[in-house]
């Protein structure tokens, strides 16, 4: 989600697939770098995203607000700490789900960074977005909750992403109602759909 060159023949062919009714989820700066890995200060997907880039949150941490009825479900009715980058963007044509709340600032200037800083003032600027491009859509979520997911294992955010991707897609080749640990692989081969599910409770890393 987080890809931050996005070549023209790719952006060419990610408009034209939402264009026909596909749905992307796209997050943080992605599509904000030219083929030398610049900033360029603006969304390659401006117009299939529906938001601007207005610039760069300035901590370490931030708090999703979410105020979809949709984006709520399965999640805890709270607000949701994510670590890492931030971006403040306008919404241009898409609409906001969830806001962009800052951390807790002291009279001094300083904030905790070291753990979990509690909640400041909403930002003015939205957390995430979902935008009605041709027949599909197209999600932005401002911040890295995907490497936040990775290193601090907060399941809340999990969930805010599979109702997410349930926005997006009109019609999911498969659902499966089991634990998150369940992984499941789709195979088309030859006349037939092969489904494989993989638990990975116990596994045991491989060292050495």
């Amino acid at each position: 989600p987080d890809q931050r060159y996005i070549g023209k023949e790719l952006a060419d062919a990610l408009e034209k697939f939402v264009l026909n009714g596909g749905g992307l989820i796209s997050s943080v700066l992605t599509g904000t770098q030219d083929e030398a890995y610049r900033s360029t200060g603006k969304f390659t997907l401006e117009n299939v995203l529906g938001v601007k880039l207005s610039g760069t949150y300035p901590y370490t941490n931030g708090y999703i607000v979410a105020n979809d009825k949709s984006l709520k479900e399965r999640v805890l009715d709270t607000p949701h700490q994510v670590w890492g980058e931030f971006t403040y963007v306008q919404a241009t044509t898409a609409e906001k789900l969830a806001d962009l709340w800052d951390v807790y600032i002291r009279r001094d200037g300083a904030y905790y960074q070291g753990g979990s800083s509690p909640i400041g003032q909403h930002t003015g600027y939205p957390s995430i977005t979902l935008n009605r491009f041709g027949k599909g859509k197209a999600v932005y979520i401002a911040g890295d909750i995907f490497g936040s997911y990775t290193v601090r294992n907060n399941w809340n955010l999990k969930n805010i992403f599979g109702n997410l991707v349930d926005m997006v897609i009109s019609e999911a080749l498969i659902t499966l109602d089991a634990p998150g640990n369940v992984e499941v692989v789709l195979k088309k081969q030859e006349d037939r759909t092969m489904v494989h599910l993989i638990n990975h409770v116990g596994e045991r890393s491989m060292k050495g």
